[in-house]
């Protein structure tokens, strides 16, 4: 199951927050599903430039039947100079 509600204002941000649990026994019933299967269960935050939350995503997922993969481009460390310190900093700190 999937709820959704979508705004007009660009993404900046996207937090994905991801856990599992036992369904309740209502749960169980309603979407007869066999003991002992755990949801898993994904909401997505979608924030503007200013952090507001524009976009709220949630969606369930059986586990017993989904993979979930997670893919994150890095931006690339800053250049080091000649003598071993990044560019930019001082003394090589964070």
């Amino acid at each position: 199951m999937c709820a959704r509600a979508s705004f007009q204002a660009e993404p900046k941000t996207m937090i994905d927050e991801v856990k599992g649990r036992m369904p309740t026994i209502a749960e169980a019933q309603l979407r007869g599903l066999p003991d002992g299967v755990p949801f898993i269960l994904c909401r997505r935050i979608s924030l503007d430039a200013n952090e507001r939350v524009v976009e709220v995503s949630d969606a369930e997922y059986l586990a017993d039947r989904t993979e979930l993969r997670f893919v994150t481009p890095l931006k690339p460390w800053p250049k080091r100079r000649s003598g071993g310190k990044p560019s930019g900093r001082q003394g090589g700190r964070p």
